[in-house]
């Protein structure tokens, strides 16, 4: 089934259910792949049971400024999985510790698996998907948390084009079964 085409190995469990709690919060924070990588225990606040607060260390736009910038995350469920995952890491332990390589096969084989391969899903899908959540419960960039502002990652012109794009990826009963069975087993 797709639980056993994506977590293929039971000593790596773990990491998946780290990859899982990575890629909730990249989608809430409109997160780039290598931010969610590079991710460290000492980068994670958890000020509230419903509130995260992250670091994000080396980030395109933080470079070009020379500073570290903050990203807030809100989804409790995103949150939930945070603290569940990076209490037992060291402060210097990277929260997936997988290697890039590593995490792109395993959310590839997870993309096969729900049979999503034909939806042109990829890492950055999350940054622009949570954008276009944002936008979609918002009504308008203008009110999108502080530090997504300004990327032209999810300018304008990207979540309307993410948003015509909704008609296309209608998922299957099945294929929602699979994410859900998934996502349970992850979560």
């Amino acid at each position: 089934g797709v639980i056993d085409a994506v977590c293929a190995s039971k000593r790596r469990a773990h990491q998946h259910h780290r990859a899982a709690a990575l890629l909730m919060t990249g989608f809430s924070c409109f997160l780039r792949s290598g931010e969610m990588l590079g991710l460290k225990r000492r980068d994670v606040k958890i000020p509230e049971r419903s509130t995260a607060i992250l670091a994000l260390r080396g980030t395109k736009t933080g470079q070009r400024g020379g500073r570290t910038e903050l990203a807030v995350v809100r989804s409790a469920a995103a949150v939930r999985l945070l603290q569940a995952h990076v209490a037992p890491l060291g402060p210097d332990e990277e929260i997936l510790g997988l290697t890039r390589g590593e995490f792109c096969r395993l959310f590839r084989r997870a993309v096969a698996a729900l049979g999503l391969a034909d939806k042109k899903v990829t890492l950055h899908s999350f940054r622009r998907g949570g954008a276009t959540a944002d936008f979609l419960a918002r009504g308008s960039l203008e009110k999108a948390p502080s530090w997504a502002l300004g990327l032209s990652a999810i300018g304008p012109y990207n979540v309307q084009d993410a948003v015509a794009a909704l008609a296309d990826c209608q998922l299957s009963a099945a294929q929602v079964d699979d994410a859900q069975r998934l996502a349970s087993h992850l979560i």
